[in-house]
């Protein structure tokens, strides 16, 4: 046996072991704890004992390392030992054997970041916690938008990596989504940052790229999983709109007695969209 092996071993039979475990979970990080014990206490409620990897060793072009060090346990996995992990870009691109079947649980979004920005729970919340924040800035419109920006800039990226091309890569797309922004930008519900987005994604997309690549093919790929310019992006990386959505509600709860990351941002994981169902109705599959 190998040490892999006999770690998952231990982790299948842990729940034996300790009859207060009900499963182990294993995540690309231990940050992610937050979000996938909130779902499954919807789903399967229990104590779950959980372990994540550091991920900071991965490729932005490639795998983020986490989720390959999780990858590496998938013939160990049962219903008591089990992984949870962001999807990244892996239902896009055809990657198989990656479902709650195989029972590898996944985000349905880029990863669970995205959930937390999701766009018409987010606004309720900040409305709810924050009435005066909501009526000066409107996120949901900002998120609409930001997605119409973002998504023939996603349908580039697909067609690129479907196709071994190198010219516009994840770290190209990324580079094009700003981490903070001026008062100025966040006007008008963030129609100046909005635009500004547009011109980096133009600046940053070869003209030819447009002509040569199949974005049909992309686009079809996109509308088999219900990914259009409304949620798109739900399914750029996270850690980029999470980042920006951030740093907007600072700026604007700095007189607020709120912290907007732990009192909004990071307690959105309930929303209703289509891909938080997927997730329910996977772990659902989970004994009770």
């Amino acid at each position: 046996m190998n040490d892999i092996q006999d770690q998952a071993e231990y982790y299948q039979n842990l729940h034996i072991i300790d009859d207060e475990v009900k499963a182990v979970v294993m995540m690309e990080n231990l940050e992610d704890k937050k979000f996938w014990d909130t779902q499954l206490q919807k789903c399967s409620p229990g104590n779950y004992h959980f372990v994540g990897h550091d991920n900071e060793s991965g490729d932005a072009d490639t795998m983020p390392g986490g989720c390959t060090e999780c990858i590496k346990y998938k013939a160990y996995l049962t219903d008591y030992f089990f992984l949870c992990i962001d999807t990244d870009m892996n239902q896009i691109l055809g990657v198989s054997g990656m479902t709650a079947a195989d029972h590898v649980f996944q985000t349905y979004t880029y990863s669970w970041e995205n959930h937390c920005c999701e766009c018409v729970s987010l606004q309720t919340v900040v409305s709810s916690v924050c009435p005066d924040v909501a009526s000066k800035f409107d996120f949901s419109a900002f998120l609409q938008d930001y997605s119409d920006a973002v998504y023939e800039p996603l349908l580039v990226l697909i067609a690129c990596v479907k196709a071994g091309r190198t010219d516009f890569t994840i770290r190209n797309f990324c580079s094009c989504v700003p981490k903070q922004c001026s008062i100025a930008e966040m006007n008008n519900n963030g129609q100046g940052l909005i635009q500004k987005i547009k011109s980096n994604f133009h600046n940053a997309i070869p003209t030819e790229l447009k002509t040569t690549l199949d974005i049909n093919s992309a686009k079809s790929a996109c509308v088999a999983l219900n990914i259009d310019a409304s949620n798109a992006y739900l399914h750029t990386r996270g850690h980029d709109i999470f980042n920006l959505v951030r740093y907007i509600g600072w700026q604007l709860c700095k007189k607020e007695p709120v912290k907007f990351d732990k009192d909004i941002l990071e307690n959105n994981m309930t929303s209703t969209c289509w891909e938080m169902k997927l997730i329910e109705a996977d772990l659902l599959r989970l004994p009770k």
